[in-house]
């Protein structure tokens, strides 16, 4: 499906598939497929990125326009740790192509899943660190007045060190205010507040505190509650919980999913107040001195890798899908996927030299005493834009890398 990975000449005049060379597949849904790459030309040569590969034709069937340009316009202003961030999109006739940050050690929804199947539960700690970093995501989403809408296992990423980041933002809903609501009604109904279920609702950030709160709750429990909304197991527990910590865990739960949206934290920056925390700076986090540390290290060789790859290789096998046999997507549709594409040039890949004449242009301006406005909107700081992308392969790349690229390119 889509380009297969580079193997003719780079395209110079834009940032296209041709840019990146194809490892293997990590991913498949009812969109596509997830591919981890490798950028062939400069800048950043070398990285580790995944591409999100989306068929057009499922848009077309599904009417979900809407939804990949809104992921593509907010991820455009999104750049932080715990984010699954996007550095290029573009397009060809068939598909869409979305170039994000490589993380390898699968979902949430994986690794809960296996810790069932082996009849284990995650640890205290391991529940505290997952829980902090999709607090500061969250927070750093409504800081922005974004609210994400589908908080749930399948939307957090692991990475090989432990640390999480939160991705799908399809649904996201951007407030016009920070006291502005939101009147959709879209998610996953098990992770809904019961306000957006009811007809003619506002919601807002008390919406998304109880998704995270039924996140939790998976997390310690490692199923849904029976019935959505009934958490009568949880108020149980939480009384005669003897560990003091979990105790207190359980209690902030049940205050994250209290049924009146006014009875539960209002912001995520209440939650981090509670006692379960300690005197833990959030302002710190991922830095040395933060006091929640990571301790679950995903198996990135193992989880949600290995069957893609068989997949791939199984349709390989048999041919692949025929792109030539089917018919072209008619104008009419390929007009509403106009404007998708994000190359990030001038942020990104504008010369340090180039830069530095823009910076000395504007001080010459504002020293000289004029109220002249330029419309050139520049901060010094964003030399120093950070990635999130590995500085090398995962291991199973690095060991297969002469076995024409684990089996996957001819």
């Amino acid at each position: 499906m889509g380009a297969c990975g580079s193997k003719g000449k780079i395209n110079t005049g834009e940032v296209d598939y041709s840019h990146f060379e194809q490892q293997r597949c990590i991913g498949r849904g009812g969109f596509g497929k997830v591919h981890a790459v490798t950028k062939l030309s400069d800048p950043r040569k070398g990285e580790y990125f995944a591409i999100k590969t989306l068929e057009k034709d499922q848009i077309i069937q599904t009417n979900t326009y809407a939804e990949v340009h809104r992921e593509l316009n907010l991820l455009k202003n999104l750049n932080h740790q715990v984010i699954c961030n996007g550095h290029y999109a573009f397009q060809d006739a068939r598909h869409l192509y979305l170039v994000m940050d490589l993380v390898m050690g699968g979902d949430m929804r994986v690794h809960i899943n296996a810790e069932r199947k082996a009849k284990e539960n995650f640890a205290y700690n391991d529940i505290l660190y997952f829980t902090s970093h999709l607090l500061v995501a969250l927070n750093f989403c409504h800081d922005r007045n974004i609210l994400h809408r589908d908080i749930k296992p399948d939307n957090i990423l692991i990475c090989d060190g432990g640390n999480l980041k939160l991705t799908d933002f399809g649904i996201s809903h951007k407030l016009k205010a920070k006291d502005a609501f939101c009147t959709m009604s879209s998610g996953t109904l098990e992770y809904m507040a019961p306000e957006i279920r009811k007809a003619g609702h506002n919601h807002t950030y008390p919406s998304e505190v109880y998704s995270f709160g039924v996140y939790l709750y998976e997390l310690m429990y490692l199923n849904l509650p029976k019935a959505t909304g009934d958490f009568s197991k949880l108020e149980a527990d939480a009384k005669t919980e003897a560990d003091p910590q979990m105790k207190a865990l359980k209690a902030f739960t049940l205050k994250c999913v209290e049924p009146l949206p006014e009875d539960r934290f209002q912001t995520i920056f209440d939650a981090q107040k509670h006692e379960t925390f300690g005197d833990a700076d959030f302002t710190q986090f991922g830095k040395e001195n933060f006091p929640i540390k990571p301790t679950y290290k995903p198996d990135v060789d193992r989880v949600n890798v290995q069957d893609h790859a068989k997949q791939e290789d199984l349709m390989a096998a048999f041919g692949g899908e025929d792109e030539e046999t089917k018919p072209q997507i008619e104008d009419k549709f390929q007009q509403r996927f106009s404007g998708y594409g994000w190359n990030n040039v001038l942020r990104r890949e504008l010369s340090r030299s180039a830069r530095s004449s823009i910076v000395q242009g504007i001080k010459s301006l504002t020293s000289s005493g004029k109220s002249r406005k330029t419309g050139i909107n520049y901060t010094p700081e964003s030399d120093n834009i950070k990635t999130n992308c590995p500085n090398e392969a995962p291991r199973s790349f690095r060991e297969g890398r002469r076995k024409s690229h684990l089996g996957l390119q001819a």
